[in-house]
């Protein structure tokens, strides 16, 4: 049935009638059924003309097919591999309502190194034109099973979350032109001959958000229908093609990309690991050897990439500034220069109370500073602050050591979900700052860009904190302030406001070193990095390594990161020494925390047996001991020791691998080696 403002329709004999109309209206049609045009009509022709409106908006209305009852399998593919499946089963309920069944696993394997499956299954009930009436879906992954139940009511689905003892809710407003994402296949598919660019309203299932969309019949014929669709929000946009049964073929999607294709059940049964590395993680190899960057003064950089406006990000702080910007077309080509950041010598009190920081202050979908936990603990966390850049300085303290390094998971965790598991990647960590610090009503953003480590760029996120102005905080690691290790591209009120930047980079970003500036050292004049003979050397991290043993030879394996393999007579002992800068002063005994977490899940049958505190002559660290199995049924016990020891700005990595019966008779030589370690400054 048509909407006509004013008028009241009344079906008699299979047809729909106007049976009353409001003499004093101006009789003007609704946008959403006329485009976004609106018709004035003129009185004394208002019946007639009321009547042939509401049959040529009935035609229109005609096209909206009901749901069609049936079973579809589909896969998610990249790089030619299945690495995720979805179920679709369809049927209608004695009520007059269509039922979704929607079962999918998907396996993902972050950086080669985390292998993680999830599990999801929904139960959708909706309207014959695809609005909600009622969501149950449980997901299950690394972090836990999370559930979602909800039942529409008055215009609202209210909305109730679960994850283990901690709930939370939210309540999304719909009304009639709400459809499920789940049943966009299905509305598509009832709009053949509808040609023309049409907005849509769409719920997704992720972020349980309605996004504004849009729709356009690109081509049809009797074999297949391709639709151009823009989903809004983060959903993507590309090309859905339906086959001649009006069930989806293919789905070819951008920012994020993914592609979906009709498959059999026993092909979705074949599924491997998608490995998210290299690009996918906005991943890139140091061009240049830039040595310890805690001493570096300043670094410049050149940025290419094609597609995303140069000004969609945001590329000048106080710590960057665009030296040089070359645009051809669609190509640019950028230089950036990172350097050192202005001290904050008067920071301002908190909490805020400006207007102008409102949308920094707000809960969004990640960032939850209403939480009452989050409330408690940030309150324990800034307690004898008194300043805001003193409890943004606890709050990094705090976060970085509650979540000791992190976990590498694929989904993305609120605040207090966060806060409540103890997970989470870097991406976890900048929900749970900003949730904290916005609680207390520090102004907070989240920061998406790269991060330098020893193994190349790392696609980064972290936080900035208005304390008078915009100060950087990066708690994955606890660095406040400076840093030459970060490289912004866009900052967003939101964590999802980042994503149209990330995507939009992933496949045409390339990033070169072009200039390195250090530090005067006085110990650059004195010695020189690299091997000679039994010893290793490097001015940049002030260091200085003797074996004592004329039976050892010294290998470098540096790859951008100095690591350095003492050779042994004995080819199946390896004894590594590594050197590495260290933000944010933090400590051995939380950096082998990472390392650890790290290889629990690498290794088989792994088992820690010491994670204590040593002391060797002069040097404090700290130390840990484990055991594992080697990779294949017939996998030998190994054996690993590791020392760690730090000066606040380089840290430093000694370590013995062996098979565990070879592995204490080599105790002796890896601790006169370390005994042997000379600090330079």
């Amino acid at each position: 049935m048509g909407y006509l403002d004013n008028v009241h329709l009344k079906k008699i004999d299979g047809h729909w009638v106007p049976v009353e109309l409001d003499r004093g209206c101006d009789r003007t049609m609704r946008d959403n059924k006329f485009g976004s045009t609106r018709m004035r009509i003129p009185k004394s022709r208002s019946w007639l003309v009321l009547l042939i409106l509401a049959i040529v908006s009935l035609s229109v209305n005609s096209a909206n097919a009901e749901p069609k009852p049936r079973e579809t399998w589909h896969a998610f593919v990249a790089n030619g591999q299945r690495y995720g499946y979805e179920r679709v089963k369809v049927s209608k309920r004695t009520d007059g309502n269509y039922l979704y069944s929607v079962d999918s696993r998907v396996l993902i394997d972050l950086m080669g190194q985390q292998k993680q499956e999830y599990l999801s299954k929904a139960e959708y009930v909706v309207t014959s034109s695809y609005q909600p009436v009622s969501v149950h879906l449980e997901v299950n992954g690394p972090a836990g099973k999370l559930s979602v139940n909800g039942t529409a009511r008055d215009g609202e689905l209210p909305l109730t979350f679960r994850r283990g003892d901690l709930s939370w809710f939210r309540s999304v407003e719909i009304d009639d032109t709400v459809i499920l994402l789940s049943c966009l296949v299905d509305y598509l598919n009832g709009q053949k001959n509808q040609a023309g660019r049409r907005s849509i309203t769409l719920l997704d299932t992720d972020n349980w958000h309605t996004h504004s969309s849009t729709i356009v019949l690109q081509s049809e014929s009797s074999k297949r229908t391709v639709w151009s669709v823009e989903l809004g929000g983060n959903l993507g946009h590309g090309t859905i093609t339906l086959g001649a049964d009006g069930t989806r073929q293919v789905a070819d999607l951008r920012n994020p990309p993914q592609r979906i294709v009709r498959c059999t059940s026993e092909e979705a049964s074949k599924l491997e690991y998608r490995t998210y590395v290299g690009r996918d993680m906005l991943m890139f190899p140091l061009t240049e050897d830039v040595g310890n960057p805690q001493k570096l003064k300043s670094l410049t950089v050149r940025l290419s990439w094609k597609d995303v406006p140069f000004g969609d990000l945001e590329l000048e702080d106080g710590r960057q500034s665009v030296i040089e910007n070359r645009t051809v077309g669609d190509q640019y080509d950028v230089t950036v220069r990172i350097g050192m950041s202005k001290p904050i010598d008067d920071p301002i009190a908190f909490p805020v109370t400006d207007a102008h920081f409102v949308n920094h202050l707000a809960e969004t979908l990640f960032i939850k500073p209403n939480d009452e936990s989050i409330k408690r603990q940030a309150q324990e966390w800034v307690q004898g602050s008194t300043d805001s850049l003193q409890a943004v300085q606890a709050l990094s303290k705090h976060v970085s050591e509650y979540l000791a390094g992190g976990s590498l998971i694929a989904e993305t965790l609120s605040g207090p979900e966060v806060l409540y598991l103890k997970q989470g990647k870097c991406s976890e960590f900048s929900t749970l700052f900003a949730s904290l610090a916005r609680s207390v009503r520090i102004p907070t953003r989240i920061v998406l860009g790269e991060r330098m480590t020893e193994a190349g760029w790392v696609g980064h996120m972290w936080n900035e904190a208005y304390v008078g102005e915009w100060v950087t905080v990066d708690s994955t690691v606890n660095e406040v302030g400076d840093s030459r290790s970060l490289l912004k591209f866009v900052t967003s009120d939101t964590v999802l406001g980042t994503q149209n930047v990330r995507f939009g980079l992933t496949d045409s970003l390339d990033i070169r070193i072009v200039e390195v500036e250090k530090e005067p050292s006085a110990i650059a004049e004195k010695w020189k990095t690299g091997i000679d003979g039994l010893s290793y050397t490097n001015v940049d991290f002030n260091c200085r390594l003797t074996a004592q043993d004329d039976n050892w030879t010294l290998d470098d394996k540096s790859k951008g990161t100095p690591v350095i393999q003492f050779k042994a007579p004995d080819k199946d002992v390896l004894i590594h020494f590594v050197a590495f800068g260290v933000p944010g002063n933090l400590s051995p005994k939380f950096l082998l925390g990472i390392r650890q977490a790290r290889f629990a899940v690498m290794y088989k049958e792994f088992k820690v047996l010491k994670n204590e505190a040593f002391a060797i002559d002069a040097i404090k660290g700290h130390m840990l001991v484990f055991q594992r199995k080697e990779k294949g049924d017939k996998g030998r016990k190994m054996k690993t020791t590791e020392y760690m020891w730090s000066n606040g700005k380089s840290a430093y990595l000694l370590n013995l691998i062996a098979e565990e019966k070879k592995h204490d008779g080599h105790m002796p030589a890896l601790n006169k080696l370390l005994q042997a370690f000379e600090s330079l400054d």
